[in-house]
């Protein structure tokens, strides 16, 4: 298929048209007519030879591409997911990160860096522990990290985290919620003096086993992608 069978084909696809209203239909019309569409006919065979040989040449490429990407997805979901629970029982716990503030200044008090979101169907839920890795800083320039539950305008703390090497610890938490309730925790932070301008700071939660709880009275672990990423918080100083 060539430039010069395109032009061919439209220029004789026109003149075929325009004789065809303007001469009668004698002898020397009729060759022409065979000529013109002996032409269109070698274009047409032409494409449908073109088309099916570069459908040939591509199909195999196309399907090994899309094979290709789909390995990627399943090998890199299959690294980060994990469907661990053997609780039948429906809870949602999910984490949000949509905190109140990007932002905190070193020495800031009671910034919210992560909340979960908690509800129960048909089930009690007890939680009892978390464990979060800190990223950006020290855990050393962490203050005060504590899970707080709000009630309307009120602030209740729930428990108060421990610092253990880069991580710090909720043991023991005892947070209990019966059947159909919706009620959320927040994860805030004391950041230190040691905290400098430019860092960005996050907590994450690393596996499965950061998160206990129980359904029921039974183990249940969350489904998940893991780690957990929380949002960052950039440290900055604001002019005065």
């Amino acid at each position: 298929m060539t430039a010069k069978k395109v032009i061919k084909f439209y220029f004789g696809f026109m003149m075929l048209i325009v004789t065809a209203t303007a001469l009668s239909y004698n002898d020397s019309v009729k060759e022409y007519y065979a000529s013109t569409l002996h032409g269109m006919n070698d274009f047409v065979e032409d494409l449908q030879h073109h088309n099916e040989t570069r459908r040939e040449n591509m199909i195999p490429d196309v399907k090994e591409d899309f094979l290709a990407q789909q390995d990627e997805v399943t090998n890199s979901a299959s690294t980060k997911f994990r469907m661990v629970n053997e609780n039948s029982n429906l809870i949602n716990f999910d984490v949000v990160k949509n905190q109140d503030s990007y932002f905190s200044t070193p020495g800031g008090k009671g910034i919210n860096v992560m909340s979960f979101d908690l509800r129960t169907y048909s089930s009690d839920l007890e939680l009892d522990y978390l464990k979060l890795k800190v990223y950006g800083t020290g855990s050393e320039n962490i203050g005060k990290v504590s899970l707080v539950e709000k009630i309307g305008e009120e602030k209740i703390i729930v428990a108060f985290g421990k610092r253990s090497g880069e991580y710090f610890v909720f043991e023991d938490i005892g947070f209990e919620m019966d059947k159909n309730q919706k009620k959320y925790l927040s994860l805030q932070v004391d950041f230190g003096s040691g905290v400098h301008s430019g860092e960005r700071i996050r907590f994450d939660l690393e596996k499965e086993d950061d998160i206990g709880m129980k359904v029921d009275g039974s183990k249940y672990s969350v489904n998940q992608f893991y780690p957990i990423e929380g949002e960052y918080i950039s440290i900055v100083n604001f002019r005065k």
